[in-house]
């Protein structure tokens, strides 16, 4: 049961009481300081980044003076709420809130005499502040015990008992003095008359409550005031007007992250305006970027003399081509062309062409892409950041590999971020490496996503290895194209026929490079793309899997076969329960087995090995076995590929992987390339874990292959032939996915749902390491190194006050076990 406060608290509190070393109140934990910090922060961002916020948002010249007037309400109101005994009671570890904080102020908001005085200030959008305002916190949802009429809003929390809601407006029967000064505060910022009247103080979830202001029936009538906004703001879009809905997403954006920097500026103590400003001027200049190249160059030329003492690095002419593409573009090209390094070339003509220095960002679908990108080239910049969840672990001993030159300034650098500062510490960065949902999972709400939203509106932004993108994390991508305005450029090796249809038409000013017309200027890339560079052969005989059988007998034999002719062997799966299977099969042979389910320590341990194992300075043979999660984060070149049938566009990643050289292989020997179907199911084979249509679309990637080779009386395949016939595999419409934050809803939840996450895995930690765990979480330093994705069905219980779960590990009396060869595994029964 709540413990009631004895009487009303001298101050009003937004965060837990701290002192400083004389015994005083920190600055920023009282209501009216933190409203106050935030109100400042919101407008030095808006001040900092005006035109790239209206740029960005598509803001007309108009709205600006709305953008300003209505941020600023919305953090006068956000957090008017905390004021009420529930929440100070929980702050001092007395008890609970009954309400959500923010509910509160929009109920606040709400008053009928308090709405009136506040719609005479000017430029005011009343009605967007209240909506940012109640979903603010990103955890409105309706839940069973929740009124389904009021979709979460204003309800009673789990846990309390008490009906009533003591709100400090009032102290004995007056003012409080520290509600007052927030009163006042606002009247101030928008010059209006001193209000004549009260806030309730006293609110309750109960009718019979006497002199209390019955919740439920403000909420109801509250959510129907939404739902009517909503239905305007709909009706608008659907005439493709999309200003007010522009201006609520610039609101909340613009809040949210002046919140985070008032909260973060007042931990670290540093002054919140300089910060600011200082932080988002830190950009990239076209000197920046050019002697980040040069020394990109000087690194490769180092490394390839070591074999070559007369290599040169060379731009190639599609690399310089793609600097001028325009401010939208796709690039697609094949696997190990050299996109990554075109990308910096354009980013850079951006940078020259709008005259203003940027930030640059690069994102990758996967962590280990964007580390070795990171590595590769943005490291060679000071300033650059790696933002993704195993960015800390990744950046310990980056650049001790013995391969690498050991005068190498990169590892002089710190990469790290202010961890106190969490999101808001890559603010001062001026390239940023990042996977995409650091920065697109806005889309989704995401809270981190959210808090780099003012570093994405000043950027140019390269978003690499689109092909491999989920229904969600492409849905998002057309969505963010289409909405917003920021300098792009997309890169991929393939585009299927159906995504580069929808691109175009839902952003026709997309420029697709390079095009027929332009290979004519392009003979080396031309000479690369055409290069016969596979022979395929491919069983369709349809096997079943078993205890102990993984896969077709005769492929065992071909890999060893394969190894004594000092062959190296990639072999693709797709599922990891077949991956660890064939790999112990091949335990003889010294197979490598690489998937997801490891410690990421070990994981990356295992990449590198790998990696260090298909270096073309290693002669001797060598067999991998993998999932899919080779197809983008294992850089390296087979001589033999043996995969299981998948979607195209993964058949061509994973042949990307064999015969990866430019200028074919010195000998002129193709690449050999195994394909068969996975174990049947029913008499077909087993589409998991891909839908049943994007499974079939290799299935016709195949049969084209076969009628070509026959039309040419060939027995070899290029890129360019791959290429053209993903343009004639069968369209696969994409899911319908809604991206929450551009769909005009006040019920604000924010989900990991930016990808099509597989739910039936967990984030899980080994029961032996379930101490290092908590001493790092208590720590504040980076578990990344010792977390695995567990399928659910493997974890037990969650860790108290975590969102991670424990696994058994090398117990062999679980079902279940764990090691660093195989990762976690299922124990069959003998």
């Amino acid at each position: 049961m709540r413990k009631q406060l004895a009487e009303t608290p001298p101050n009003l509190l937004a965060k837990t009481r701290k002192f400083d070393e004389d015994g005083k109140l920190k600055q920023g934990c009282l209501l009216v300081d933190h409203t106050c910090d935030v109100v400042t922060a919101t407008k030095t961002i808006i001040q900092v980044l005006s035109h790239d916020l209206q740029r960005f948002f598509k803001l007309t010249e108009e709205q600006m003076p709305q953008l300003i007037a209505t941020s600023v309400l919305a953090a006068f109101c956000h957090d008017i709420g905390k004021a009420n005994d529930g929440f100070i009671a929980m702050l001092e570890k007395q008890g609970k809130q009954a309400i959500r904080h923010e509910h509160l102020s929009a109920l606040v908001m709400s008053c009928q005499k308090f709405k009136e005085w506040i719609e005479l200030a000017t430029n005011v959008d009343y009605e967007i502040a209240r909506l940012v305002v109640a979903g603010y916190h990103l955890k409105t949802a309706v839940r069973e015990t929740t009124n389904p009429r009021l979709f979460g809003f204003a309800q009673k929390l789990r846990g309390v008992n008490t009906d009533t809601v003591i709100f400090y407006s009032q102290h004995n029967y007056l003012p409080h003095p520290q509600f007052g000064e927030w009163l006042e505060s606002l009247r101030k910022e928008f010059s209006l008359k001193p209000p004549d009247f009260d806030i309730p103080a006293r609110w309750s979830f109960s009718r019979k409550t006497a002199n209390a202001e019955y919740i439920h029936e403000n909420a109801e009538r509250i959510v129907e005031e939404f739902a009517h906004s909503l239905r305007q703001i709909n009706r608008q879009m659907n005439k493709e007007d999309w200003s007010r809905m522009r201006l609520w997403m610039a609101v909340k954006s613009v809040l949210l992250a002046g919140d985070a920097a008032a909260s973060a500026m007042r931990r670290k103590g540093l002054g919140l305006e300089d910060w600011i400003e200082t932080s988002l001027d830190v950009c990239a200049s076209t000197e920046d970027l050019k002697q980040l190249k040069k020394k990109y160059k000087a690194t490769v030329e180092v490394r390839e003399r070591n074999k070559n003492p007369d290599f040169e690095f060379v731009e190639r002419k599609f690399q310089t081509e793609t600097a001028g593409l325009g401010k939208c573009a796709a690039l697609l090209t094949s696997c190990g062309s050299g996109k990554t390094y075109a990308g910096y070339l354009w980013a850079q003509k951006q940078i020259e062409d709008i005259k203003q220095k940027r930030k640059v960002i690069f994102l990758y679908p996967t962590t280990n892409t964007a580390a070795q990108g990171f590595k590769d080239y943005a490291a060679h910049e000071a300033k650059a950041t790696l933002i993704t969840s195993r960015a800390e672990f990744d950046l310990v001993g980056m650049f001790e590999n013995p391969d690498d030159n050991t005068t190498d300034e990169r590892g002089q650098n710190d990469y790290t971020a202010d961890k106190e500062l969490f999101a808001l510490g890559h603010w001062d960065r001026s390239i940023c490496v990042a996977t995409v949902d650091a920065f697109l999972g806005f889309m989704q709400n995401s809270y981190t996503s959210l808090c780099l939203l003012p570093v994405l509106t000043r950027s140019v932004v390269v978003i690499d290895e689109v092909h491999s993108f989920d229904y969600a994390m492409f849905a998002a991508l057309v969505e963010f194209l289409e909405r917003f305005d920021v300098p792009i450029l997309l890169m991929s090796a393939s585009l299927p026929k159906g995504r580069r249809t929808q691109l175009h038409r839902k952003f026709p000013q997309l420029a697709f490079y390079p095009q027929d017309e332009d290979l004519t200027n392009l003979p080396d890339l031309v000479k690369a793309m055409s290069l016969p560079r596979y022979r395929i052969s491919h069983s369709k005989n349809i096997w079943e899997a078993a205890q102990g059988i993984y896969c077709p007998s005769f492929l065992l034999d071909i890999v060893r076969q394969k190894l004594s002719e000092n062959c190296k062997v990639l072999w693709v799966v797709n599922t990891v329960d077949r991956c660890i299977g064939i790999a112990q099969a091949l335990e003889q042979q010294d197979a490598y087995c690489y998937h997801s389910r490891f410690l990421y320590e070990h994981r990356r341990d295992i990449h590198d090995a790998v990696v260090e194992k298909f270096h073309p300075d290693s002669h001797a043979g060598v067999i991998a076995v993998t999932t899919q999660v080779c197809e983008m984060s294992l850089d390296l070149d087979a001589d033999v590929l043996i995969t299981e049938l998948a979607p195209a566009t993964s058949l061509i990643q994973r042949m990307g992987r064999c015969n990866r050289k430019t200028t074919g292989r010195d000998n002129g020997e193709p690449g050999q390339v195994f394909i068969y179907p996975p174990p049947s199911k029913n008499g077909k084979p087993n589409h998991n874990p891909y839908e049943p249509d994007f499974f079939q679309t290799g299935g016709e990637l195949l049969k084209l292959s076969e009628e070509l080779l026959k039309l040419n009386r060939s027995e070899l395949i290029s890129q360019e032939n791959l290429a053209e016939m993903l343009k004639s595999v069968g369209v696969v419409d994409d899911k319908n996915k809604i991206c929450k934050f551009t769909t005009p809803d006040w019920v604000s939840i924010s989900e990991n749902d930016f990808r099509d996450t597989d739910e039936l895995t967990v984030p899980a930690v080994l029961e032996s390491m379930r101490d290092e765990f908590l001493r790092l979480k208590e720590a504040r330093e980076s578990v990344a190194g010792i977390l695995l994705q567990a399928p659910i069905g493997y974890a037990k219980e969650k860790i108290k006050d975590t969102w991670v779960r424990l696994v058994p590990d090398e117990t062999e009396a679980d079902r279940y076990k764990y090691c660093k060869k195989y990762g976690l595994r299922k124990v069959e029964a003998k």
